[in-house]
């Protein structure tokens, strides 16, 4: 006779088999969904059956497959978690269609968002050729947040226009009033870790007006905001003994 712990293991078991067979999706998605396995499992002589699968594993080749139907899904979590694929077999014009598919996120979605998919895409794709559409995502302070990687990419590339905009985020009032409604409540939180962002990116900007305003942060009473602009300085004090050797 199983104990207590036995039987609640087999349960749990249980329920995790069920939600990885069946993860919830609506009709429509499921019925894209088992078409876009029997390609890929048909191309490459997988035998692939569970959303979890596609979404945890490298499989070369299921990239361009999965470009033929991301755009079906209803669900965006189904959409995120291919992206990977995507990235990974560097599909044709792999930049454009996740920019396309971030934009269409941003534009139905309420309050606050998930970017970690894709900010992970854009910084394994290091796409320079849409360096300034991303730059242009970075006029809305949300997505600096969103997208920290992303914007500290972009900083190291120097990218025209991003330092100026990076600096407007340093008012903290300004920056208050543009997230208001925005962030679910959350807006301190928010703003906090925009600065954060931002303090790391100003790194890649070896000017006294910049040395000066990280030095400035340094005695904040913050101890994660003067930790990384000492991280920074330390940074741009590096590269200038790198240069003068």
């Amino acid at each position: 006779m199983r104990s207590d712990k036995e039987n609640a293991m087999l349960i749990l078991s249980m329920r995790m088999k069920e939600e990885l067979s069946d993860p919830g999706f609506t009709k429509s998605d499921k019925a894209i969904y088992s078409k876009m396995l029997g390609e890929i499992n048909a191309a490459l002589g997988t035998a692939f059956t569970t959303h979890a699968e596609l979404a945890s594993l490298k499989i070369p080749g299921a990239g361009e497959i999965v470009k033929k139907y991301i755009r079906e899904f209803k669900e965006e979590s189904i959409r995120m978690e291919l992206l990977h694929l995507l990235v990974s077999d560097r599909v044709q014009n792999c930049d454009h269609l996740i920019l396309d598919l971030y934009d269409r996120y941003l534009a139905n979605t309420d309050g606050m968002i998930e970017g970690t998919f894709y900010d992970n895409a854009f910084h394994a794709l290091k796409p320079r050729r849409i360096a300034s559409e991303l730059v242009g995502l970075m006029r809305s302070p949300e997505n600096v947040y969103y997208l920290p990687f992303t914007v500290q990419m972009l900083s190291s590339w120097r990218v025209p226009g991003l330092k100026e905009l990076l600096l407007t985020y340093t008012e903290k009032q300004n920056l208050t009033e543009r997230l208001a409604g925005k962030c679910a409540g959350n807006e301190t939180f928010v703003c906090r870790e925009i600065l954060l962002t931002v303090i790391n990116c100003l790194r890649y900007y070896n000017e006294e007006g910049i040395v000066d305003l990280l030095t400035s942060y340094t005695g904040s009473d913050d101890r994660d905001v003067c930790a990384c602009a000492g991280r920074s300085l330390a940074y741009i004090e590096k590269r200038r003994h790198q240069k003068a050797k």
